[in-house]
């Protein structure tokens, strides 16, 4: 029997979303598979862990790199590179024929020698969507759509996709986006989203939270932005909806993330102190559901352009905590198809603050529509977005591999 290969640069004991949603994937198939991992160190040194080892059913070989995960450009520059051909040399003498390999694209350079490292042994490649490249890069303006880079880049993603057998995505909008490389194998596109943990998040009246109860907010309206505040998720716009609706004593705005955006949310609010904002320092997971529920609504800002892009993991708990949704998102991104199909919450086209400002003004004054959205939102965690749904769907579709006794050079592309 063919084992599953899960390949990630994040594993267990990291905790960022990459490690999380992986480490939960191969040890998901390790109920019925045998399910080998190949990742790179820990984030952070002093967290680093045993080269081999077996955790819940999965044996776990960590390769070595030179440099830092979290590190200036050079570092993270070398870091990669170095880790790539550690994890080549790894893949060349691990894989199997037959194996069923899943890579996930971050770092991006990852799923090419994977890709490569399969064509070699003989495995068969599932490539695992997180974030597309060259688009994030287009999306947040470090390319122009018409470099030569990006035509580069393209090339190489005809390469990759055309040639693995099978492609994971996390929404429909990755899925249109990921076809163009495909040409006319579209079929071996699947759509298998993340999941919310709705064990450990559970819809919590705000009476009851601990967090509103400490700030002396229990009574108001809490619209809440946290998470991942990278470049490509605009919470400048959400702070400039919190000044406009300064005069609103009975609306407050809680943020707690990290990244670069946090960086500029305390720069500014050092300049011009809201005394209807409130930033909290990063949550421990263990906290996270106290977080959640300590807002009525929950904004997911992004830039413009990053429909198909990304697909935001965070939708996914904040429905476990059944909670409103406002999605500043392009109109066909995910999560606003989502938000709309299972009746959530708003959306607002992104960097429009006049719409922002707008939609969570109707989301105050409707307090039973609130209510129903968050019934809705547990009720679409539990039945769609639950870690046995989707653990459920990676085992189909690699029961569906399996099935296929063929040599992976043989296998439809």
């Amino acid at each position: 029997m063919p084992s599953i290969v899960v390949v990630t640069d994040h594993y267990h004991p990291d905790d960022v979303s990459t490690g999380y949603f992986l480490t939960g994937i191969a040890e998901g198939l390790a109920r019925q598979h045998d399910v080998r991992v190949i990742c790179g160190q820990p984030a952070r040194s002093e967290r680093s862990a045993q080269r081999r080892e077996t955790r819940n059913g999965v044996s776990i070989r960590r390769v070595g790199s030179i440099g830092q995960k979290d590190g200036g450009l050079v570092s993270r520059a070398i870091r990669t590179t170095t880790l790539c051909l550690f994890v080549l040399t790894a893949s060349l003498a691990r894989l199997r024929r037959g194996d069923i390999v899943i890579v996930v694209t971050n770092p991006p350079a990852l799923p090419l020698v994977v890709r490569a490292s399969c064509r070699l042994r003989g495995a068969r490649c599932v490539v695992l969507v997180h974030d597309l490249y060259p688009d994030v890069l287009i999306a947040t303006g470090f390319i122009k759509r018409e470099s030569r880079l990006v035509a580069v880049l393209e090339h190489v993603n005809r390469w990759l996709y055309s040639g693995a057998e099978r492609i994971v995505v996390l929404g429909r909008d990755m899925r249109r986006l990921v076809a163009r490389w495909r040409q006319d194998q579209a079929d071996g596109i699947v759509i298998i989203p993340n999941w919310g943990d709705i064990d450990l998040i559970r819809p919590l009246e705000k009476a009851e939270n601990e967090l509103l109860a400490e700030l002396g907010l229990t009574d108001r309206f809490i619209v809440q932005a946290s998470g991942n505040f990278g470049r490509t998720h605009d919470v400048a716009t959400v702070l400039e909806a919190a000044r406009r609706l300064v005069k609103r004593e009975d609306i407050h705005f809680i943020f707690s993330g990290w990244g670069k955006g946090r960086v500029q949310l305390e720069e500014s609010i050092g300049r011009c102190p809201l005394p209807n904002v409130t930033l909290l320092k990063r949550q421990p997971r263990g906290n996270l559901s106290t977080l959640l529920n300590a807002a009525d609504l929950i904004v997911i800002p992004f830039i413009p352009g990053m429909a198909g892009v990304s697909v935001p993991s965070r939708m996914y708990n904040v429905m476990a905590a059944g909670r409103s949704i406002l999605a500043a998102v392009d109109a066909d991104a995910e999560l606003a198809l989502v938000v709309r199909e299972e009746g959530i919450g708003w959306t607002t086209a992104p960097q429009d603050v006049d719409q922002m400002v707008a939609a969570i003004e109707e989301a105050a004054a409707a307090r039973e529509l609130i209510r129903h959205q968050q019934t809705a939102a547990r009720q679409a965690a539990e039945t769609s977005y639950s870690y046995d749904a989707v653990i459920n769907a990676y085992s189909a579709l690699v029961d569906g591999m399996t099935a296929d006794t063929r040599p992976a050079s043989d296998a439809p592309r």
